[in-house]
């Protein structure tokens, strides 16, 4: 794999990482959202044990008389460290001291909750798969929190289809949804449902009124398009946008270019005044565009918000050429920072760590490590868990599992006031805005919010 290719590769990881994660913007300059969130307290700050236990027995695998066995995945940055530095700070004594924490409040229904942590190669597929084998064969863990991302995203069907381990964490596609042999739910919003709301968000703000449009998308992401983009356009009024598809190989930049040169030839000719990028033709599909001339407006349909880390992609590119694009977002920095979900999370670390502060991303000195970022993460998916293994009751299985997470309704986490869970919806967020790319964001631009952060559930 050549120099340029993996640069991109890991900066797609990088950012897959942070969808993951669903961190909030950049931008810190507007006021908090008036939104009311959801009543329902988060299960780091209120416990959520009955005052009666019935005897306990094992009820499942990683499930004994008196503990859980839950396994812990996350992306080993080290083996991308030479080009893309990332430090989260230890994951594992994030985790550790928030597992703790449950099981001082009583663990769920009495039972302790035990950690395993893999860490695995986000490059390498065979690593993927040693940490997968690791997780539901050699430990036998119960749920596994966190999930694969970038290139081996593929591999957590093998948690959740092949190893028929419960999964929270990820984001949702259709088709490793399919494949999924247990429950899988995820503290994010899944791709279809995301796109979906993304076009709807552009058509109440009349961004499509009116509009030749054209969507580009990669030939091996179009079933999303056909899927959920084309037709909420169509619910929009946009009945036959052109969809150009390149099926350039991922990571080969000459083969996109050639094939922007031509798409930009065509847009021409159509006539097309708007162009949507889906998701992996935002980071290297909009400057691809403007190189070979196109004018037009270009916004982004994605599953998180790479436009907002555009600017730093290529830093030969001036960033304001990115200026007024829009995508979708959350909160901001400021906002998910200030939410009380989020100040108990980090109460609960920094007591247990006396000599760690936790501060906002955006305020990290260099060189320092992102404890808020990994805090986002672990916070969120335990939650989850312990909400949804309580809900199950003293019979922990996957079968109880699902049941006990379609019961939850809203419910709010660290730095996400909007969220739900149903029989038909494991994926939980529920808040989105538009944001548009602001060039004078330091160090390279950002996302600046353009409207109310809204409760789309």
């Amino acid at each position: 794999m050549g120099s340029t290719q993996l640069t991109q590769w890991c900066v797609a990881i990088a950012m897959a990482i942070v969808a993951g994660a669903g961190c909030a913007s950049t931008d810190n300059s507007v006021p908090t959202t008036t939104a009311s969130p959801p009543t329902t307290a988060s299960p780091l700050t209120t416990a959520a044990v009955g005052t009666t236990a019935p005897p306990l027995a094992a009820s499942f695998r990683g499930v004994s008389a008196d503990a859980i066995t839950v396994g812990v995945l996350t992306a080993d940055l080290e083996a991308i460290r030479d080009v893309v530095d990332i430090d989260n700070g230890d994951v594992g004594l994030v985790y550790r001291t928030l597992i703790d924490d449950l099981n001082d409040r009583g663990g769920i229904h009495g039972r302790r909750v035990e950690m395993h942590l893999v860490a695995y190669s986000p490059l390498e597929t065979v690593d993927a798969e040693r940490a997968c084998v690791d997780l539901t064969e050699d430990h036998e863990v119960f749920v596994v929190l966190g999930a694969f991302f970038g290139p081996v995203r593929d591999a957590n069907t093998c948690v959740n289809g092949t190893g028929q381990t419960a999964m929270i964490g990820g984001v949702h596609t259709p088709e490793l949804l399919a494949q999924s042999e247990a429950p899988w739910f995820t503290p994010g919003m899944a791709s279809q449902r995301r796109f979906e709301a993304v076009v709807d968000l552009y058509a109440a703000e009349g961004i499509l009124t009116d509009r030749s449009v054209a969507v580009l998308d990669a030939a091996s992401e179009h079933d999303i398009t056909e899927d959920a983009i084309l037709p909420a356009l169509a619910s929009a009024g946009i009945d036959q946008p052109l969809v150009l598809t390149t099926d350039s190989p991922p990571g080969d930049i000459t083969a996109l270019a050639a094939d922007m040169r031509v798409f930009s030839e065509r847009l021409d000719v159509e006539g097309v005044d708007l162009v949507l990028l889906a998701n992996s033709q935002v980071p290297l599909g909009f400057g691809l565009l403007r190189d070979n001339g196109y004018a037009g407006e270009i916004h982004a349909i994605e599953e998180g918000a790479q436009l907002g880390e555009v600017g730093g992609y290529d830093p030969a590119r001036d960033p304001a050429i990115y200026d007024d694009a829009l995508t979708a977002m959350g909160l901001t920095d400021t906002e998910a920072f200030e939410l009380a979900s989020t100040q108990s999370c980090i109460d609960t670390f920094e007591a247990a760590n006396p000599d760690i502060e936790v501060v906002r991303s955006d305020l990290v000195p260099d060189g320092q490590p992102d404890w808020l970022f990994t805090l986002y993460g672990a916070c969120r998916l335990l939650t989850i868990f312990e909400l949804a293994a309580t809900a199950a009751g003293p019979d922990l299985t996957n079968d109880s599992l699902a049941v006990g997470a379609a019961s939850l309704g809203r419910f709010e986490l660290a730095g996400q006031p909007f969220n739900s869970l149903a029989a038909d919806k494991p994926d939980a967020a529920d808040g989105l805005r538009l944001g548009s790319f602001d060039s004078s964001i330091p160090p390279a631009g950002g996302l600046r919010p353009v409207t109310e952060y809204r409760d789309l559930g």
